[in-house]
């Protein structure tokens, strides 16, 4: 029978309940909001020590990396309480797990789809070596593909990028994000600016278990996302929902405009309404993107699009996926606004 104690926020207390009765193991639940310092709560816990895992959410956790890695200094030194970690991919989370992976903490859990099947391994003790070796080869992608960006950033550089679709559910949010992703992989420090659009509210109502606060900006499954302007960062993305006269003067005005449409017959009008109100606007850069588009359906509107590319179902919009199209239409944008030819 194994002993662990479970650290997350009360709205996971039962996510893997199955796991553990599977397993035939003892969970013991600790609200992360009970947990302000990881370093004390294993030194001031007698019965850690009884302990086979502390298994630990990050979602909703506000300790900083080297607070964590403190933590597993702790553990190392005076029990044999194995660390485990379950935290959303992202910049910080690859960064965090190569130095956890160097201290050969072997429990490294992705939370992306449903992660119970390499929990159950992890507890079992199966494959941690391979799981070490991926967060490793994961920083080194992230950190070579930074060194051999196609684009060549100049100091002080920060852009705007404003994303608009032509109607509701088209697809806008996920292309922000996506959008994040990729400027990310170009050496950009990217992050959502919220200035009360629709979209980003209900983004953070609707995913209050998995942000957590930093300080100048919060992060939802790793995304940032911020009130104000910062120095942290130099990429700010706007998500504004559907294309609209209220938001056609920043949209247009920002440095990179992508404007989301679909190519249905009955969204086409729609497209061409908001293309309509967005080159009204002259927009320095305008990219348009169709979601859920194949190939075929790009070059028959690409004449009354202009600059287009068709954006395949991409199903978890938390991880990076397929660039291929924005190396396409996005990066020679960025390589004009970067004084690239």
């Amino acid at each position: 029978m194994l002993q662990v104690y479970y650290i997350a926020s009360p709205e996971r207390e039962h996510r893997f309940k199955p796991v553990f009765e599977q397993l035939d193991v003892v969970a013991t639940f600790f609200p992360v909001v009970t947990v302000p310092s990881l370093t004390a709560f294993i030194a001031r816990d007698k019965a850690i020590n009884q302990q086979n895992f502390i298994f630990c959410d990050l979602s909703d956790a506000a300790w900083s990396d080297e607070h964590i890695l403190s933590a597993v200094q702790m553990l190392r030194r005076f029990t044999v309480v194995q660390p485990v970690f379950l935290a959303s991919p992202g910049e910080r989370t690859t960064t965090l797990y190569k130095a956890l992976a160097e201290f050969r903490v072997d429990g490294l859990i992705a939370d992306s789809g449903d992660p119970s099947e390499i929990l159950a391994a992890v507890l079992r003790g199966d494959g941690g070596y391979v799981r070490r070796l991926a967060a490793v080869q994961n920083a080194v992608v992230e950190v070579a593909n930074k060194q051999v960006s196609p684009l060549m950033i100049p100091p002080g550089l920060v852009i705007d990028v404003a994303v608009g679709g032509a109607q509701a559910r088209v697809g806008t949010t996920t292309q922000a994000i996506a959008l994040y992703h990729y400027l990310g992989s170009l050496g950009f420090h990217p992050v959502l600016l919220n200035q009360g659009q629709v979209s980003l509210t209900a983004m953070l109502e609707l995913y209050q278990d998995r942000t957590v606060t930093q300080e100048n900006y919060v992060e939802v499954n790793g995304i940032r996302i911020t009130m104000e302007r910062s120095p942290s960062f130099d990429a700010y993305i706007f998500d504004y929902g559907v294309l609209s006269q209220e938001w056609a003067e920043p949209f247009c005005g920002a440095d990179l405009s992508i404007l989301v449409g679909g190519v249905k017959p009955w969204e086409l009008p729609l497209l061409a309404a908001a293309q309509n109100i967005a080159l009204q606007g002259k927009p320095q850069h305008m990219v348009t993107l169709l979601s859920f588009a194949a190939p075929d359906d790009v070059g028959e509107v690409r004449e009354y699009l202009g600059k287009c590319g068709a954006v395949a179902y991409h199903p978890d919009i938390w991880a990076p996926g397929s660039d291929s199209v924005y190396r396409s239409t996005i990066l020679p944008a960025l390589r004009q606004i970067c004084g690239q030819s």
